[in-house]
């Protein structure tokens, strides 16, 4: 009986490893939308790292707690409700 949950566990690992071995992409990327989407999340990044810097050098000179807070509201401000790095504002889908 105690094999019983093993074979199971198993069998169901087997038969999603080939299911998913066999799905294809219904139509294959298209290289200039690749381009288009690749520079889109080089200008995402960038935005990202300048929000990181500037955050940084915020906190850096922060004196107390009170001023670091607002170093981090003011980061979660400028980049959307996820804060820097985090999804909001004008990404892809939320706006």
């Amino acid at each position: 009986m105690a094999k019983l949950p093993f074979l199971v566990t198993a069998a169901l690992a087997g038969v999603c490893s080939i299911a998913g071995a066999q799905t294809a992409p219904a139509n294959p990327p298209d290289p200039a939308k690749f381009a288009e989407h690749k520079q889109m999340e080089l200008q995402r990044i960038g935005q990202r790292m300048q929000a990181l810097q500037t955050l940084q050098s915020c906190v850096q000179n922060a004196a107390d707690h009170a001023a670091m807070r607002t170093c981090n509201e003011a980061a979660r401000a400028s980049m959307g409700r996820g804060g820097p790095g985090g999804r909001g504002g004008t990404e892809r889908g939320t706006n």
